[in-house]
């Protein structure tokens, strides 16, 4: 029975008689020794290689087992590392127990002998790991601490908590969380405390006041994470300084309300102004109707139409000018738009331009879904484009033509308008939509393609630009169907 309960047991396991010769073993025993002794002739110190925790071998004298035998007495707790034959070594905590016959004399024992290698190797990653998160908590370059959950007292701080806070190590470990809190803060602090109140999942636990040992407060961002510290429940606590940035942030703010109303009044005074301008100019065509139909003269009415040229120049860049700040001041104005009947109707409003004459248009827009969108700025982006094509084309061509396709969907307007006018050159395709940017020797206001872009941007779509010089020009245009939901 005693036989068979050794050989069932899962730990290595054996016995020896007085002498140290092993009289019985199980076959945990030989996994851990790596070798089957010979039964009544190894002893437990000849059979294998001991050595102690030092790493310096046993005498026999000193083993466990033969302190057990000698003093009859149990040994617990003394780690001997075992080198199995290949050189495999483990670590084992022996537990020796004699037993007596009958009159008393110790006759023997039974070792139990514990592997306890795989905890020796846990323990020496788990000193490798607390090394280095400790090596990251002392020099985080951010101030970082350590509280208890009951009375949130300091149970470990950082280098940069005692240069920011100006506190010693011994100072902090001799207060409360509470003491680096302004007056009218403690209370709201002890309540957001509260674990039972906090989502765990949430490490972020916003922006406070906290009080530096020379009076100064600074706003801090704080977060946080509830471990146990030492057998203590803790809450581990980073600390990061925002005042600076809640200062640029206030300074950031006021600027642009500044900047804000610096160009609401801007927008008003060109509106303004571009209003009163177009009154004169309207009063001057009228008188230049007049000197035109009244008069004979060729040099006069070569004048005229001269005066005529400019100030249609000047009324276009009045337009303008007046469509760039309605961009600016006014909210989106959405509603359901009839695509064909729009364009249409910019085409024949243009055939008024000189350069219109003998030019082909063709315009193919199906309208496979409703499209929605700000019919103002609509208007204004394909104004634009149509007479800029018109403007620009060639005047000695024969087959000049102005062609716009486009097919609108449930998210999107997608739209090109092409013409085999004079191009514009590749290296100013991105130049062309900077304010008072003008080709070499043409005429404009140099704001047209400037006001395009910005109102398709507010219509929340996007324009590109295919052309070559002398080989005319596509415009590609795509804009977000704002239909309500």
């Amino acid at each position: 029975m005693y036989k068979d309960l050794i050989h069932k047991l899962p730990v290595a396991t054996y016995s020896c008689d007085i002498e140290g010769r092993i009289v019985l073993y199980n076959k945990a025993a030989v996994a851990l020794w790596g070798k089957e002794p010979e039964l009544g002739k190894d002893v437990w110190y000849e059979s294998w290689d001991v050595t102690n925790n030092k790493n310096s071998h046993s005498t026999l004298n000193l083993c466990s087992m033969a302190t057990a035998l000698k003093n009859g007495d149990p040994i617990l707790r003394r780690e001997i590392i075992i080198e199995r034959p290949n050189g495999d070594k483990r670590n084992v905590l022996p537990y020796p127990v004699p037993f007596h016959n009958t009159e008393g004399q110790i006759t023997g024992a039974v070792i139990v002998l514990a592997d306890i290698t795989e905890i020796k190797l846990a323990q020496k990653e788990l000193r490798k790991s607390e090394k280095k998160y400790r090596y990251l908590f002392d020099n985080n370059p951010m101030p970082m601490w350590i509280i208890t959950l009951e009375t949130f007292k300091f149970l470990d701080v950082n280098k940069m908590a005692i240069l920011q806070y100006g506190y010693s190590r011994e100072e902090f470990l001799s207060m409360t969380a509470l003491d680096i809190r302004p007056d009218d803060d403690k209370s709201h602090f002890i309540k957001s405390s509260d674990t039972s109140k906090i989502n765990k999942s949430n490490y972020n636990r916003g922006i406070w006041n906290h009080l530096k040992k020379d009076g100064t407060i600074v706003q801090v961002e704080i977060i946080a994470h509830d471990i146990m510290y030492e057998g203590i429940p803790a809450r581990l606590i980073l600390s990061n300084d925002i005042s600076d940035r809640k200062k640029a942030e206030t300074n950031l703010e006021k600027r642009n309300k500044e900047l804000i109303k610096t160009n609401s009044e801007l927008d008003r005074f060109v509106y303004s102004v571009s209003h009163d301008l177009r009154s004169p100019l309207t009063s001057i065509l009228g008188l230049l109707s007049f000197i035109e139909t009244e008069s004979q003269e060729s040099d006069t009415l070569k004048h005229a139409e001269l005066i005529r040229s400019s100030i249609n120049r000047l009324d276009d860049f009045i337009k303008n000018i007046l469509s760039y700040s309605r961009n600016n001041r006014t909210g989106l104005e959405v509603e359901k738009i009839s695509l064909n009947e729009i364009f249409h109707g910019i085409v024949d409003s243009l055939q008024s331009m000189k350069e219109a004459k003998g030019i082909r248009y063709e315009i193919e827009v199906r309208e496979q879904q409703p499209f929605y969108t700000d019919r103002l700025r609509f208007n204004t982006v394909l104004e634009n484009l149509i007479s800029n094509a018109i403007k620009y084309h060639k005047k000695e061509e024969s087959n000049r033509y102005i062609k716009i396709f486009g097919y609108s969907d449930h998210e999107s307007l997608h739209l090109t308008i092409a013409d085999n006018g004079i191009g514009i050159a590749p290296e100013y395709h991105k130049k062309i939509y900077d304010m008072f940017f003008r080709l070499s020797g043409k005429d404009g206001s140099g704001i047209g393609l400037y006001i395009v872009k910005d109102t398709i941007e507010i219509l929340q779509g996007s324009i590109k630009v295919q052309s070559e010089k002398g080989a005319g020009t596509t415009f590609t245009i795509t804009l977000k169907n704002l239909k309500p939901c």
